[in-house]
């Protein structure tokens, strides 16, 4: 699956929960994540990936510095047709570097629960792991 397909997916989904969808291409900025998203005032970030999951050192570096002010970042991974990770964006120098996970992803088994998958999105925070369990 393409980017671009994941993107299509994502958008239909999560716009029929009512989530406000920005795709962004930033010539101008290295690193920052594809999509904007903000439902009932919450805003977070998502950087997509198909295929493999690897990410650029630009990426890692906005990413970091969003949450460190406090904002969400995701990253949203279709590694199988049947599966969507979810990764909390405080691991994106795990994923860089290739090293274990500390912050636990969500899988999302195929027919996609968009709503469960914005609840997490919502929710999800590294400080908060006990509103999902």
């Amino acid at each position: 699956m393409l980017e671009s397909q994941l993107w299509a997916m994502v958008k239909a989904g999560l716009s029929k929960q009512g989530v406000h969808l920005t795709r962004v291409e930033n010539a101008i900025m290295s690193g920052t994540p594809d999509v904007n998203a903000c439902y009932q005032g919450v805003e977070w970030w998502m950087e997509l990936k198909s295929g493999t999951l690897t990410l650029r050192p630009a990426q890692v570096t906005w990413i970091n510095t969003r949450i460190t002010h406090g904002g969400k970042v995701f990253i949203v991974h279709r590694s199988r047709e049947k599966e969507i990770v979810i990764y909390h964006g405080g691991d994106a120098i795990n994923i860089y570097k290739k090293l274990p996970i500390k912050i636990p992803p969500h899988v999302f088994i195929k027919p996609f629960p968009w709503e469960e998958m914005l609840w997490f999105m919502m929710v999800y925070n590294k400080d908060d792991l006990c509103l999902l369990k």
